[in-house]
């Protein structure tokens, strides 16, 4: 009998790993789309601990500086309810690069308005309108994804973006301290009634200018990722260097015919006309007959012992039809409408809504007057919160993909979600113990001013040496926990739905972002209301969430 030709399917053949040149021409992609995030993550990092401050320079009073910081924290993230996945699904079809240069171009008029105001409403309004277009990190997310298809690859490139935030996250609250009040620091460059009424003009500024300098990189620089549109063709798993279902690997004997025309198409084209065979069918031939059935001799045509080759093909065709109905099935349902998609959506939440509200209620405690806080001034509040910073990239660079691999990308999210739980309960401890001790302070003194000046003789000291353990761990839970639940929603779809996958999961994390802030200033004012124990209550809630958190990965994973 003649030999049957070896059949290959083209899922079946792995995907070859990327040749150098595409590798550095990924990383050097990567890199520019990164530093065109910087200036977004330094002036958001600026103006996190400066709000307190900001909504104290436009008049309003101690008593409700909690809740205007909190509505200036959720101005920002409102609007991304409504446009993050917006922008998503519209990066998808148009590209990446042309919703990024809105989102920059946006962000300078935005910083522009920061650094003219002089009204809540103004400064309100800004905050708003960057939000409108400020999806810029979450197309970057969907861009890393496309630029590198396998997990080392990934990893990399949002271990990367984890460092530009770090970084970021340090030098903008160093630049906001630094730059704060110019009119009492540099005098003879920034004297005059206009510096004094706009005190956070400059920092603003110089945010607005490096938003230019981005806006340039994209635009000079930045090449659209070249990948299948939607609509323009789907790109297989095994295509883009990702896993094989166990669906994807039942033999196709349809596949198995093509495949086999393309590999012999050389030797057809070169044969004689006359000579040329339909190969399908021989192939479909050997498998139905032997030698003695092609000569015409004993069984031709009668079902003796070839019968069961006749029936393993009919059940591999059965299984290859089941196969292909469950396929179509799951193909029906919405790519976000699966538990493998909502599951990393859903802690994705969590961590934001956790992150948001420390974020919030930090300055705050190192801000307020009055007994209530340390009373330190911005450039402290903004030096203390750098520690957070300063341990994200330090863990971007040194620890995150150690602990991945030895974790795991869940285990890696369970440690998060541990450390933000023990982060949150230790603060609160903080928080009461400093309270007190302004209590005790105003006991003893004769004027509320004496005890705030107690209060932040202590607070240039000793305060520190108890807060830099814990802002560390929040910093290093903020690492585990974003970047691992980032890797989990990018390898929950297929590439061609990365844009739409981030923007819906930026969306809901958005609506979480948009919460917190107010829920961290009321609770916070409360606490203070209440004072005791309560003082802290806003970081127990923290922990809470944290702990629930934990609770249900561990269960559903």
């Amino acid at each position: 009998m003649p030999s049957r030709p070896r059949s290959v399917s083209p899922a079946s053949v792995p995907a070859a790993p990327p040749a150098p040149a595409q590798d550095r021409r990924a990383k050097q992609q990567a890199t520019l789309l990164l530093l065109a995030l910087v200036p977004e993550g330094i002036l958001e990092a600026m103006l996190i601990p400066l709000y307190p401050f900001i909504v104290r320079s436009v008049g309003i009073p101690e008593s409700q500086v909690g809740y205007y910081t909190g509505l200036l924290g959720s101005a920002f993230y409102a609007p991304l309810l409504f446009t993050n996945i917006a922008w998503g699904a519209a990066s998808d079809r148009l590209g990446r690069k042309p919703i990024l240069l809105a989102g920059l171009s946006a962000g300078v008029v935005s910083a522009s308005l920061l650094t003219f105001g002089t009204s809540f409403t103004q400064i309100f309004a800004a905050r708003v309108l960057a939000g409108l277009f400020g999806s810029n990190s979450t197309i970057s997310k969907g861009m890393l994804g496309e630029l590198f298809s396998d997990d080392k690859g990934r990893s990399f490139g949002y271990a990367m973006y984890g460092v530009v935030y770090g970084a970021s996250g340090i030098l903008g609250p160093l630049l906001a301290g630094a730059l704060v009040n110019p009119h009492t620091k540099w005098p003879g460059l920034f004297g005059g009634d206009w510096w004094a009424d706009r005190p956070f003009a400059l920092a603003c500024g110089l945010g607005a200018f490096m938003t230019v300098c981005g806006l340039l990189i994209v635009l000079l620089g930045l090449r659209e990722p070249r990948r299948a549109r939607r609509g323009g063709g789907r790109t297989s798993r095994a295509e883009e260097g990702g896993s094989l279902s166990p669906v994807s690997v039942v033999p196709d004997y349809q596949a198995l015919g093509d495949a086999d025309e393309v590999l012999f198409a050389e030797d057809d084209a070169a044969a004689p006309t006359g000579d040329r065979v339909d190969r399908k069918k021989s192939m479909v031939d050997d498998a139905y007959h032997t030698d003695e059935d092609e000569d015409g001799g004993e069984g031709a045509g009668e079902p003796s012992d070839h019968q069961p080759l006749r029936s393993g093909m009919r059940s591999s065709r059965a299984v290859t039809t089941a196969s292909a109905s469950a396929s179509a099935a799951a193909a029906s349902r919405h790519p976000l409408l699966t538990r493998r998609a909502l599951l990393p959506v859903g802690f994705y939440c969590a961590i934001a809504f956790i992150n948001m509200l420390d974020m919030s209620a930090l300055p705050l405690f190192f801000s307020a007057t009055g007994g209530g806080g340390l009373a330190l001034p911005a450039g402290t509040t903004a030096r203390y919160l750098s520690t957070i910073a300063v341990s994200k990239l330090i863990g971007q660079l040194t620890t995150f993909r150690i602990v991945l691999r030895q974790l795991g990308k869940w285990g890696t999210f369970a440690a998060g979600a541990w450390s933000f739980a023990v982060g949150n309960v230790s603060m609160a401890l903080l928080v009461i113990l400093f309270s007190r001790h302004a209590e005790f302070a105003g006991a003893a003194s004769a004027s509320a001013a004496a005890a705030a000046t107690a209060t932040a003789s202590l607070a240039t000291v000793s305060p520190y040496v108890f807060l830099a353990p814990v802002l560390v761990v929040l910093g290093m839970a903020e690492v585990m926990g974003y970047l691992a639940v980032i890797l989990a929603i990018t390898d929950s779809v297929e590439p061609h739905h990365l844009g739409l996958i981030h923007g819906f999961a930026s969306t809901c994390a958005a609506a979480t972002r948009t919460l917190a802030p107010t829920v961290a200033g009321a609770v916070w004012q409360w606490g203070l209301l209440i004072g005791g124990p309560a003082s802290g209550a806003v970081f127990f809630f923290g922990g809470a969430i944290a702990l629930i958190t934990v609770f249900i990965a561990n269960r559903t994973q």
